[in-house]
């Protein structure tokens, strides 16, 4: 056990406060920010830093540092005073003029984001390990770290020690049904490398923290068994988290290993430091008046000269402390079958590739790859949130990780893939099976909106292929694309519409000779026709192709395009074709998807008339797909009635 002498713990102490004063100077000058809970984990955030996080200092992005992830992000100001410290290249001049305050460049035609955003931003600020802000999403990242670690540690040792993952949430943040799976996950699969560091402060922005949701102790959320619980200094009183001995105490345990992550839960005080602000809720996210910030820095500069004094009267020298393979033959073929065995063809070629399954893996043909790659597979549990914040740093970190679970339960997820994995666009793929509202299990299953979600949201591309030749091809497609990729299908087999002669996991399933090089954001001309353009996604394709021979018989030629990119749509591809009307066909709502983008590309180009062929902006019912694909109308005879309709009103 290392010794502290009482200068060094003075010299921590005079820094803490130095810190404190940063953290009140920034939410002044910004008129915002959150001082309670960033006053209450300075000495937490410090002691890591200081003593126990290697990292180098000139290269942020080494690959062998340890890394600390900030959950509780609004406790950013903390985190940026404590890196002014420690990088060269974080001004703590510009910290306090720019936080939450971007500016406009000396011409004022520009305008320059702050890298001292409001929650801190890995995009903006090196040093920063984690985007945080929204809460819960955190410990699940830090998991994703600490595996990610774990993996490659093991593929490429090299005498090298394996880093520590330190992760730091807020007692109030467990109310988060995330936490709760991140802790899950974490103890029942043993990530020994991860350190969790709970600021218990017992106030939330609403109030005491036993006022709103009263959880019990904070010990008895985790399963003991599977998980090294520190909250008592040498087994007596409880851990302080504004001790630096307790602190430094808890954190040495916790780094000797012990088959199993640790939990550290830290007894603090919101707004520690600033005695009108202390215990106090109503500081949590409002900043001091003026006369409050006089207060304060009175308060920091009595506090350092106490520590000044002491340091003089010990005269000491400060201890200076170191910081197989089977062939289809079929004409119906599920894209899910197709999916599961591209993977597996793919991992066999690249061992970049990482597998993400949430109690699903079965269903979504996962088999194939797990028989012979099972150190590559993840399983979350029914855990969905958790499942794609595993998946993060494995991006983040040159994996091509694919996520995979039924479309409708990336709505469970949707904060993460908007501010964990799109806001970073990071390079995970995501896999939605299920995709389609024909399904026997009911509404609540069949997913009709995940479209209108992702395509407002920045980086996320988009795709639905038509048959399973095409999900095969697609598959690699989006492993040679960087950043996030969504691909959705539904969940039965459908007719092969492509050429898989060229494949090495399909016979021959068709006759006709159309093949295809599929891109992202590309769409795919079928048939090229005079009179009306049919547009369509996923199996709807076949339903077009069909339609289009019954307009044929009546004398009408059509345009056929299997728009299979989302996003980015095909413009150049929708506008060569725009000169006759539109139908689009979608196995989705009208609303947000295939239709809304046909019509914005239409629209701002040329006028033309565009119906619009799916769900109805309803909820989908239980039936089998037959049925159902006549009551929706989305059958080959529905839409030959539509376009003689739209060619009659456009004649």
């Amino acid at each position: 056990m290392l010794v502290i002498f009482d200068g060094y713990t003075l010299e921590f102490k005079k820094e803490a406060n130095n810190i404190r004063r940063d953290i009140i100077e920034m939410i002044f000058a910004a008129k915002s920010g959150h001082p309670g809970p960033s006053l209450s984990c300075v000495e937490i955030v410090l002691t890591i830093y200081k003593d126990f996080l290697h990292f180098d200092p000139s290269n942020p992005s080494d690959p062998d540092r340890d890394r600390f992830i900030l959950s509780k992000g609004h406790a950013a100001p903390t985190l940026y005073s404590i890196l002014t410290r420690f990088y060269d290249h974080v001004s703590r001049e510009e910290m306090i003029n720019t936080f939450r305050s971007g500016y406009f460049s000396q011409d004022g035609d520009r305008y320059i984001n702050t890298k001292f955003q409001g929650h801190p931003d890995m995009n903006v600020l090196p040093g920063v390990e984690f985007s945080s802000g929204s809460l819960g999403n955190g410990l699940g990242f830090a998991c994703s770290v600490a595996e990610e670690l774990k993996f490659r540690f093991r593929e490429e040792t090299q005498g090298r020690t394996r880093p520590w993952v330190y992760c730091l949430i807020g007692d109030g943040e467990m109310d988060e049904g995330s936490t709760k799976e991140a802790i899950s996950y974490a103890g029942a699969k043993a990530v020994d490398n991860l350190i969790l560091i709970i600021d218990n402060n017992k106030q939330q922005l609403t109030g005491k923290k036993e006022n709103i949701l009263d959880f019990g102790a904070v010990r008895d959320q985790f399963n003991q068994k599977q998980w090294h619980i520190l909250d008592h200094y040498r087994g007596g009183e409880d851990i302080i988290g504004h001790d630096y001995q307790h602190l430094r105490w808890a954190l040495e345990i916790a780094r000797e290993g012990h088959g199993k992550p640790t939990a550290i839960i830290a007894s603090t005080i919101k707004g520690k430091g600033v005695s009108f602000m202390e215990d106090d809720a109503a500081y949590h996210g409002v900043p001091p008046k003026d006369d409050e910030y006089e207060v304060c820095m009175k308060i920091f500069d009595i506090t350092e000269r106490i520590f000044i004094n002491r340091l003089r009267e010990l005269r000491k020298p400060l201890n200076n402390i170191a910081t197989d393979q089977i062939f289809l033959k079929e004409t119906l073929v599920a894209p899910r079958e197709a999916y599961g065995r591209a993977l597996y063809h793919l991992g066999k070629k690249d061992k970049r590739i990482i597998r993400f399954d949430a109690d699903l893996r079965s269903s979504l043909k996962g088999d194939y790859f797990f028989t012979h790659f099972p150190e590559r597979c993840y399983e979350a549990g029914i855990a969905e949130t958790t499942m794609n914040l595993l998946a993060t740093a494995f991006g983040l970190e040159g994996k091509i990780p694919f996520v995979n679970t039924f479309s409708i339960f990336y709505m469970k997820a949707m904060e993460v893939l908007r501010n964990v994995i799109a806001f970073n666009n990071l390079n995970v793929k995501l896999i939605g099976s299920h995709g389609d509202p024909r399904l026997v299990d009911g509404g609540s299953h069949a997913e009709i909106e995940i479209f209108g979600a992702l395509r407002s949201i920045p980086n996320m591309r988009i795709v639905q292929p038509s048959d399973a030749l095409l999900t095969y091809r697609l598959v690699a497609e989006m492993a040679i694309e960087k950043g996030p990729i969504y691909m959705r299908f539904g969940r039965d087999k459908v007719p092969v519409i492509y050429n898989g002669k060229e494949n090495p996991d399909f016979g021959l399933p068709v006759d006709n000779d159309f093949n295809i090089a599929p891109k992202i954001g590309r769409g795919h001309l079928l048939k090229a026709g005079k009179h009306i353009t049919l547009i369509a996604i996923g199996d709807m394709v076949h339903q077009i192709l069909h339609a289009s021979k019954i307009l044929e018989k009546k004398g009408i030629t059509s345009t056929v395009i299997d728009m299979y990119s989302i996003k980015p749509i095909d413009q150049e591809l929708i506008l060569e074709h725009a000169a006759n009307p539109i139908i689009t066909v979608e196995p989705h709502n009208i609303i947000g998807g295939l239709g809304s983008g046909v019509s914005e590309v239409v629209t701002s180009a040329k006028p033309q008339f565009v119906e619009r062929i799916g769900i109805n902006d309803h909820f989908a019912k239980s039936g089998n797909r037959k049925d159902l694909t006549r009551a929706y109308r989305l059958n080959s005879e529905c839409i030959v009635e539509k376009a003689l309709k739209l060619l009659e009103k456009t004649s």
